[in-house]
């Protein structure tokens, strides 16, 4: 029990989880549009017609407008974990190397990021990309990938 107890701290230690902080406007936006579409769906099959045109749209609509932004809203997180920083946002994801992080600022930039918050970082890695997040706990992030801001 000893040992096992002792290979779960060392795993720990070495994959560090961050998920993202989040503004409550955002939160407020994609439950809102979640429920609005639900509401669309549940519309569209009580008062109309079954038809295979009326159960395509409301799986799109349940998919598209459901499904996605809860998905999105619940598993946005980062991974810090043998020389990766491993980024997830619902069914998307990205991998970059730590070792090839050029510089870490801070910025409340709108442009699209999987980041659930305004108050973000840029990494820059690889000759000039550059993705934002927002992990909630920025100096235990920034300690896991041995940056400062």
């Amino acid at each position: 029990m000893r040992r096992l107890r002792q290979a779960l701290n060392f795993w720990r230690v070495m994959m560090q989880e961050f998920q993202s902080k989040v503004d409550t406007w955002l939160a407020v936006i994609i439950w809102g549009a979640a429920v609005f579409s639900m509401i669309i769906a549940i519309y569209l099959l009580i008062a109309q017609p079954i038809s295979k045109v009326n159960i395509a749209i409301v799986a799109t609509t349940s998919t598209l407008g459901v499904i996605l932004p809860v998905w999105i809203m619940l598993a946005t997180n980062y991974i810090v974990s043998n020389g990766l920083l491993k980024i997830h946002c619902g069914p998307f994801s990205w991998s970059v190397p730590i070792d090839e992080i050029s510089s870490v600022t801070a910025t409340r930039d709108t442009l699209s990021s999987p980041a659930l918050s305004l108050d973000r970082l840029r990494i820059t890695y690889s000759s000039g990309k550059s993705i934002m997040i927002s992990p909630q706990g920025k100096s235990e992030f920034l300690s896991a990938i041995g940056r400062k801001i």
